[in-house]
């Protein structure tokens, strides 16, 4: 049994030291028609963030300026001959914890839509970080208090 929770301990303990992961939001925009003018605002931890934008469907979006702050992401417009652009920000660039625009302005035929996704470190430690943090400690500690230190001497 106490194999059983020193392990429990070890493995809560371990997860609790593990680095927290980026926060991926997915850009979902469609029924474009026309000109447009977007701007979506993200507050994400300092480190590197990482976006990529596609258009979707028949229907031809063009995009004529995207950035990320004061970053602008690279345009290619009809990808291989046909009306799919994309918008990227590659490498990922590094940005200081705070509030961002990702501020998108182009052109659509009716119908026209465009998904991305965008990673960054999350602005603050989620929840379930704290809480798997806690019980690491609060588990090494219960095993460090309970442990024996007596010593057994045997001679043959």
């Amino acid at each position: 049994m106490k194999k059983l929770l020193y392990a429990a301990a070890s493995a809560v303990a371990m997860m609790a030291m593990a680095p927290s992961a980026n926060a991926a939001t997915f850009i979902n925009v469609d029924g474009l028609n026309g000109a447009f003018d977007i701007s979506l605002d993200y507050t994400i931890g300092g480190g590197p963030v990482d976006i990529s934008i596609i258009s979707l469907g028949a229907a031809d979006v063009d995009f004529t300026s995207v950035t990320f702050g004061s970053q602008a992401l690279t345009i290619t417009s009809d990808l291989l001959g046909t009306s799919i652009d994309t918008a990227i920000l590659f490498p990922p660039v590094a940005f200081a914890a705070g509030t961002y625009t990702l501020h998108l302005i182009g052109t659509s035929t009716a119908g026209g839509a465009f998904t991305g996704v965008l990673t960054a470190p999350p602005a603050i430690p989620e929840p379930a970080t704290w809480a798997m943090m806690l019980a690491g400690v609060a588990a090494v500690g219960t095993a460090m208090r309970r442990r024996s230190y007596s010593a057994r001497v045997s001679f043959s």
